[in-house]
């Protein structure tokens, strides 16, 4: 990560709902994934959580269904 994009990032903030998940292997260790480093998004080069915002029409359950079921 360059310090330069994520002090440019001129990623929108805004409150919504969202969902994560945290994804623990069977010894302890964790799956997450690596933000690309771009300025145009938010945390850009940061280690991040599997997830997202909930769209409207979506429903915060069901997106847990999906994730969780994938992860299977």
């Amino acid at each position: 990560m360059t310090v330069e994009n994520f002090l440019r990032s001129r990623a929108p903030l805004s409150t919504g709902h969202a969902v994560a998940a945290l994804l623990v292997l069977e010894d302890g260790r964790y799956i997450m994934q690596l933000r690309d480093d771009l300025p145009d998004i938010w945390y850009p080069g940061h280690w991040d959580l599997f997830g997202g915002g909930i769209d409207e029409g979506e429903d915060g359950f069901n997106v847990r269904i999906v994730a969780t079921s994938a992860a299977r």
